[in-house]
């Protein structure tokens, strides 16, 4: 993560966003142990094809400078 990010300074980018959701809890608690902030959740519903889930989606945000 930290190439990643250095790839993207080195670019002019101020910063990034990722999603995770609860049906993939390895990476909500990557994104958290990064140290990523939560910026919002939200619910949708999916649906496997036999049935109806409820989907927590995560926004996770991390400023890498502050914009001009």
């Amino acid at each position: 993560m930290a190439v990643w990010e250095d790839y993207l300074r080195r670019r002019g980018v101020v910063g990034y966003h990722l999603y995770a959701a609860s049906l993939h809890p390895l990476g909500v608690q990557l994104y958290q142990k990064l140290g990523l902030a939560e910026l919002a959740t939200f619910d949708w519903r999916f649906h496997t094809g036999t049935r109806w889930l409820t989907v927590k989606e995560r926004l996770f945000v991390r400023a890498l400078r502050t914009p001009p």
